[in-house]
């Protein structure tokens, strides 16, 4: 972090402009768009380097990897209180039997994340929760805990408006299951 030029977005976020917002989202979707564009060495849900994922949304320790997709989606059933469980699959069947990508992701993309100076982004850190995952999981956990920052839901939901319904979903687990 400290070899990279900038300060958090976190500190500037909330004061810009429309216009330097939409900087911003043009600069996070092409980041995200070069991320996902690279070529998945597996069919896996993995960490970057093929092992274990560790995703704050599923747990505080590491976890996986997952041979599919599908198995991946299976692990938040076992995480969930049992009396959910039958409410939770019921809704999630809109999100989790569509066909997604599996991409390259960041995994905690966030404002305290993503480096500004002046106007213009420079760079993203903390990439210990990257890996192969949903095509969608970059847009949810860049929301995940952060209802109240309307701003940056409005910001995510602009980059990824395709995946209302994978939002949605998550927001259902969220709601009842929670790692920390």
């Amino acid at each position: 972090m400290t070899a990279l030029p900038g300060t958090p977005l976190l500190d500037s976020f909330l004061e810009m402009s429309e216009a330097d917002l939409a900087r911003v989202q043009e600069t996070l979707r092409n980041w995200v768009d070069q991320l996902r564009a690279l070529p998945s060495p597996t069919e896996s849900v993995c960490a970057v380097d093929g092992g274990p994922c560790l995703s704050y949304r599923v747990s505080t320790h590491p976890f996986g990897p997952f041979s599919s997709i599908r198995e991946f989606h299976n692990r938040f059933y076992k995480i969930v209180p049992g009396e959910h469980q039958d409410r939770l699959r019921a809704l999630a069947e809109a999100s989790h039997s569509r066909p997604h990508r599996l991409c390259f992701t960041h995994g905690d993309i966030s404002p305290a994340n993503v480096l500004v100076s002046g106007n213009q982004l420079t760079g993203l850190v903390d990439w210990e929760c990257s890996g192969w995952y949903p095509e969608y999981y970059e847009y949810t956990m860049a929301v995940y805990r952060r209802q109240r920052a309307q701003k940056w839901w409005d910001l995510w939901a602009k980059i990824f408006p395709q995946y209302k319904t994978e939002v949605e979903v998550e927001l259902a687990f969220w709601a009842v299951d929670f790692p920390w």
